[in-house]
């Protein structure tokens, strides 16, 4: 899995835990719906800012954010 296919799964996890739609997450991050598409697409050469702002969305740390399996360097392909 690529690190933006595993940040893609992580931020479609937190949106089911959280019950929000791209829509209101896209308002919650101060962007484009386009943005969140691509994101979730893992169509996306994600910035730092971006994994940042995401976090500040669910109202996470990037600890709590990256804190999850998905992350672990044995399932990243690097």
């Amino acid at each position: 899995m690529t690190i933006q296919e595993a940040i893609a799964a992580k931020v479609l996890k937190l949106m089911l835990k959280n019950n929000i739609t791209q829509q209101e997450l896209s308002i919650r991050m101060g962007v484009d719906e386009k943005i969140v598409t691509q994101i979730l697409n893992a169509d996306f050469k994600i910035k730092l800012s971006t994994i940042i702002t995401i976090a500040k969305s669910f109202n996470l740390t990037l600890k709590e954010f990256f804190n999850d399996e998905l992350f672990k360097f044995s399932n990243i392909d690097l």
